[in-house]
């Protein structure tokens, strides 16, 4: 950033997307919380080891699609 402008300007600009994209970032936020949940529940019952393997299976058949990545804790 040389000048004020330049950074009223990246703002101006970084709202911008924000907004056209606020309806996709909603539905990421509620696809991983959704994800994060399945997978505490799952953990819970089935155990940590065979839902990390799920996890790792699921990300295998979507090679090109971002994986889901949450905490386990």
């Amino acid at each position: 950033m040389n000048s004020r402008s330049d950074l009223v300007e990246t703002l101006r600009a970084a709202r911008a997307v924000m907004s056209e994209n606020e309806a996709a970032y909603k539905a990421y936020i509620k696809a991983r919380d959704d994800a994060n949940t399945a997978f505490c529940l799952y953990s819970n019952r089935f155990g940590l080891r065979d839902a990390l393997a799920a996890q790792k299976e699921a990300d295998a058949d979507s090679s090109d699609a971002m994986p889901v990545t949450f905490d386990h804790a």
